[in-house]
């Protein structure tokens, strides 16, 4: 599998749990996470938060969306 596939997969699995975590839809949570700057952090930090736990990760996304605004 190629490096751009896995990275595919990875974020879409994030995605996944971040709605199931805050009870959304899965298009929801990708527009949520989209609008408040959360999807591009995850894109231009694979390398580092891949290697995190899944929890660690919710909240980084978590994190990243309420200081541009989100309010989850």
């Amino acid at each position: 599998m190629t490096k751009e596939k896995k990275e595919i997969y990875y974020i879409v699995m994030i995605i996944s749990m971040f709605a199931k975590d805050v009870k959304y839809t899965i298009k929801e949570a990708f527009l949520y996470l989209n609008k408040y700057g959360a999807m591009k952090f995850l894109t231009d930090n694979y390398e580092a938060e891949h290697l995190l736990s899944e929890n660690e990760v919710l909240e980084d996304l978590k994190e990243i969306c309420r200081k541009n605004g989100g309010s989850l």
